[in-house]
């Protein structure tokens, strides 16, 4: 038995972790905005809302936890968004969505309040496959399904305004044994 480990290296490789222990936590945090400013439903423009770059170890899981807010000025104009991961020299793969263009997690929707602002948030299990020693980055992103420009982190195209004060765009990673 150890005791309690006051210091030393706990990245060694001969360290055994039970199942379920947190190996690791990192957040990326935008305090800023991303405007999605042209594109269609059937031919989205992404834009990044934040991006957080992490090498897993071999055997572990990724717990996503996701915090942003999609904003619109108009009652007609929807958003969407989606989480992405891309292991290093590999393809961008979409987490939590269909395998078709056509579906998307659709966030907005006509109200008759002209500042749309909807939260989203929740979490992402990632099963991500990789030995120990691949980066993948994961992102946030927003796109416009047509009409007004659609915001990640404010609801309306005037920053100066107070409907258009931004809110944190937010990616958390808790990596579990």
């Amino acid at each position: 038995a150890l005791g309690t480990v006051t210091a030393g290296n706990l990245s060694n490789t001969a360290i055994v972790y039970p199942t379920g222990f947190v190996i690791g936590s990192h957040t990326a945090i935008n305090l800023g905005y991303a405007t999605s400013s042209s594109g269609s439903a059937s031919s989205p423009s992404w834009v990044d809302g934040v991006t957080i770059a992490y090498t897993p170890q071999s055997g572990s899981k990724i717990l996503l936890l996701i915090d942003a807010w999609i904003g619109t000025n108009s009652m007609l104009s929807y958003g969407m968004h989606r989480t992405t991961k891309t292991p290093a020299g590999g393809s961008m793969v979409e987490l939590r969505c269909g395998t078709t263009t056509s579906y998307k997690q659709w966030q907005m929707s006509s109200s008759g309040d002209v500042w749309q602002l909807e939260n989203v948030g929740g979490s992402i299990w990632d099963v991500h496959g990789q030995d120990g020693s691949t980066e993948i980055t994961y992102k946030i992103q927003c796109a416009r399904q047509g009409g007004s420009n659609v915001h990640m982190g404010r609801p309306y195209d005037d920053p100066t305004a107070t409907a258009g004060s931004s809110a944190a765009t937010q990616i958390s990673i808790l990596e579990i044994k």
